[in-house]
This record gives C-alpha cells, sequence and structure tokens, in this order.
C-alpha cells in the first residue's frame, strides 16, 4: 500500500460533489466559516485540508465524511 496521499484525487471529488448538489465555492465558505479562496485550494490540491477541515466541508455539502475519503480507497495502486 502506498503511503502517498492522492491530494488531487480528493479535491477533484471535493468539487465533484460541489457541483452535484449546485453549491458554488462562496456556499460552501459561508456553510463551512472558511475563505473561499481556501475551499478553492483544497479542490485544487493546493493545500493539505485537515480532518477537522474535511468533516466541516462534508456537512457543508450535507454527506458524510467518508463520501469524499472513499475516492482515496479506490486510488490505491
Amino acid at each position: 500500500m502506498s503511503s502517498e496521499f492522492d491530494l488531487r484525487a480528493l479535491g477533484h471529488e471535493i468539487q465533484r460533489i460541489r457541483h452535484v448538489k449546485g453549491l458554488s465555492l462562496q456556499d460552501v465558505a459561508d456553510r463551512t466559516g472558511l475563505e473561499r479562496q481556501s475551499i478553492s485550494r483544497y479542490e485544487n490540491a493546493k493545500t493539505n485540508p485537515s480532518v477537522r477541515i474535511l468533516w466541516q466541508i462534508a456537512v457543508a455539502l450535507d454527506i458524510n465524511l467518508s463520501e469524499i475519503v472513499q475516492v482515496l480507497d479506490h486510488k490505491r495502486p
């Protein structure tokens, strides 16, 4: 098992779910209390979000945290 964290896949999944839910970056920012630019950096794999941040994003998207991180299991080599 690789110890590398696929930040790009994680960010893509956050963005995909946000689009499916019909939410803008600002909508998620408002719901999390984070800056819109921060959400964008997470989606574009520029910043590694903490578990707490991922949980806040999941709550903002009205999903379970596992729905975001499940993409990491599918990306294992």
